[in-house]
């Protein structure tokens, strides 16, 4: 690899209540490449963790492993901070992360607490897809669900299913890893309350904050870069995560209505900021309002959408594929149903 100027490198971990996480993740954390072999290409790695309305020990835990992990290195470019708030939410931690935690770095890395890498030069990867191309302005890795030491159990057999049904597409961003431009990322404000975040800044990025058409060309997936993520383990798991990705799904789909008619040459980032700061009710009002004027809200192509997918499929794939995605689109009919009662009902913002 050939030298590159010395890059200010800033990494967030969003934490809520994973105290007993958080060691499995600093161990695999600094085992990463960045911090070893490629360190001399940094002029400052910074890494904060962000707990969150934690009820645990989480921030001691933090500061205890960070502080271990930092001296052990003995870099001076290497530094650590932990910054707790009160306020439960992942949208407020990021938020707090990108434009208070993380202002002076020209790329940032966000990571949840609960996952682990599954390859040492994982961050190096996504990152370098980022430094080297003006073009793509988030990277991001590939999710592998973290085997367990025991037999899979049916439910996650069929969440495997269900994966196979419609594969990740490469512009979709994982909120539990990626790498950005610091200065795309402090342009955009999450509102508060969205159950998607990862949809919600996959818009943000490809539309330039909806005032382009879309370019998926800004997210790309890094080859060899990868981390594994605990897998849905009970039913009930299964089921309130697809109901909360469809109720999130159906909100963004509504704010967005707003975004691309009112976001103008400021940005949608901007007028979002705007809003929160001159009426704090201001999202909650305008989707009740939406929501109002519609007996159903759940975007059906969504809900169909691994159906559409097959037609784009030889003959062959669509054999080999039909059967998980019929089965996997019976199921999203179901969620539909109970995400449209609940957002009917007012549930929405907040549901986790």
């Amino acid at each position: 690899m050939e030298k590159q100027p010395e890059i200010r490198l800033g990494i967030g971990i969003l934490a809520h209540n994973e105290a007993g996480k958080l060691p499995a993740l600093f161990a695999s954390l600094f085992q990463q490449s960045i911090f070893h072999e490629h360190r001399q290409l940094f002029g400052a790695i910074h890494v904060v963790c962000i707990p969150n309305g934690c009820k645990d020990d989480t921030a001691d835990v933090a500061r205890g492993c960070l502080d271990m992990a930092v001296a052990g290195l003995g870099a001076p470019n290497v530094s650590w901070g932990v910054e707790e708030l009160s306020a439960a939410g992942k949208a407020n931690a990021w938020n707090h992360c990108i434009h208070s935690s993380l202002t002076s770095y020209d790329f940032v890395c966000l990571i949840d607490a609960d996952i682990l890498f599954a390859s040492s030069d994982t961050i190096r990867a996504a990152l370098w897809r980022v430094v080297e191309d003006p073009r793509v302005c988030v990277a991001t890795d590939l999710p592998v669900k973290q085997p367990g030491n025991a037999k899979a159990s049916w439910v996650e057999r069929l969440s495997e299913v269900f994966s196979r049904a419609s594969p990740p597409g490469p512009t979709e961003i994982c909120g539990q890893f990626y790498c950005a431009r610091g200065q795309v990322l402090r342009s955009i404000w999450i509102p508060e309350g969205l159950p998607v975040e990862d949809g919600f800044l996959r818009a943000m990025v490809i539309t330039n904050e909806f005032r382009q058409a879309e370019n998926p060309e800004r997210i790309v997936r890094a080859e060899g870069a990868s981390h594994f993520f605990e897998p849905k383990r009970s039913l009930r798991e299964l089921w309130r995560h697809k109901k909360r990705l469809m109720i999130g799904t159906t909100l963004n789909i509504l704010l967005f209505q707003h975004l691309w008619e009112h976001a103008g040459e400021q940005g949608a980032g901007q007028l979002l900021r705007d809003h929160t700061q001159s009426d704090p009710a201001w999202l909650p009002r305008y989707l009740a309002d939406k929501i109002s004027q519609h007996s159903w809200v759940v975007p059906m192509g969504h809900v169909l959408r691994r159906m559409d997918e097959l037609k784009a499929l030889s003959m062959f794939g669509v054999v080999k594929r039909a059967p998980a995605a019929f089965a996997a689109t019976a199921l999203d009919l179901a969620v539909a149903v109970s995400a449209n009662g609940e957002i009917k009902r007012g549930v929405g913002l907040g549901y986790w």
